[in-house]
């Protein structure tokens, strides 16, 4: 065997796999990034300039489904500021689906207090719920929210909806 087809043999494949894609692009912010379904699958969420952007897919692969919502106009749950988890979530939507990212933090626990995930809804009806591999979530509590703060709209806390920030 020449040293030219040892070296096609060895690199055959990382040919073969396709493009792939990055899990937040540089410059941008992470929500949300995880190993799910034991590192089968890759979640993550990312604040792309005004743009906020869901990936899901095999990890190292081209997403097999990928959402962008503008930041400003997103839905977005902030955490309330009580009990023992902070948590939030953001709502992506898609072809009659809802695709509800949540991530929380529990305050009395040292370790793997990250949790995360998606629960993929239609209606009032779940249809999937996949959970972050346990202590691998990397979490940007109140990145959604400080976005959107950014770009004029708050968190109205009395009406629970989003307003202008004036």
């Amino acid at each position: 065997m020449t040293l030219h087809n040892a070296a096609l043999l060895c690199l055959a494949p990382l040919l073969l796999t396709g493009p792939v894609a990055a899990a937040c692009p540089p410059g941008a912010q992470t929500v949300l990034s995880c190993p799910m379904k034991g590192g089968a699958r890759q979640l993550d969420v990312c604040i792309v300039g005004d743009n906020i952007r869901y990936s899901y897919g095999k990890p190292g692969r081209v997403p097999e489904l990928t959402l962008t919502e503008p930041v400003a106009t997103v839905a977005h749950q902030p955490w309330p500021g009580i009990g023992r988890n902070i948590w939030e979530h953001t709502t992506f939507t898609n072809s009659g689906h809802a695709y509800e990212v949540f991530q929380s933090f529990d305050k009395m626990v040292e370790q793997n207090a990250e949790t995360g995930g998606v629960a993929v809804m239609r209606g009032d009806t779940e249809q999937a719920r996949i959970e972050c591999d346990p202590g691998r979530a990397t979490l940007g509590l109140w990145a959604v929210s400080d976005a959107k703060q950014a770009r004029g709209v708050c968190w109205q806390i009395e009406a629970q909806l989003w307003g202008s920030c004036q």
